[in-house]
C-alpha cells in the first residue's frame, strides 16, 4: 500500500490537519510522492480554510487538469492569479470557466461575482 494513501485515511479519520496549512502540506506531500490526483482534497481543503493562498488554489488547479475537471480548474486559476495581483490572467480563467461550466447554479453566482469584481 501506498504510505501517503495510508497517511491520509488515517487524518482523515480522526478529522484531519487543523489548519489550511497542514492541509496544504498534505497535498504537497502527495504530489511529491506522485499522488496528484489525491492531492487534490487536501488543496481544496486548504482552499476552503484560507481562501488567501494564491499556491493552494494554483495547486489546486493543476490537479484539477489531471482529473479532467477544466472548468474548476479554471476557476482556480484565476483565483490564484486575482490573489497574485494578475487581473488580466484571472479574468480570462473566470471567462473561460464561465463558459466551461455553463450554468451550472454551484458556479454561475460564484463565477458573476469574480467576473463583477475584476471588470
Amino acid at each position: 500500500m501506498n504510505p501517503y494513501r495510508s497517511y491520509v485515511r488515517r487524518r482523515r479519520s480522526s478529522g484531519g490537519a487543523a489548519s489550511a496549512r497542514g492541509h496544504f502540506i498534505l497535498g504537497e506531500i502527495g504530489r511529491s510522492a506522485g499522488a496528484a490526483g489525491e492531492a487534490i482534497d487536501p488543496y481544496r481543503r486548504a482552499a476552503e480554510l484560507s481562501p488567501q493562498i494564491p499556491e493552494a488554489h494554483y495547486q489546486l488547479a493543476l490537479g484539477l487538469v489531471g482529473a479532467g475537471a477544466l472548468g474548476e480548474a479554471d476557476f482556480h486559476f484565476g483565483r490564484s492569479a486575482e490573489l497574485r495581483g494578475d487581473y488580466l490572467t484571472a479574468l480570462e480563467s473566470f471567462r473561460r470557466a464561465r463558459r466551461l461550466l455553463g450554468e451550472d447554479p454551484r458556479w454561475a453566482v460564484r463565477l458573476d461575482a469574480a467576473l463583477r469584481h475584476l471588470q
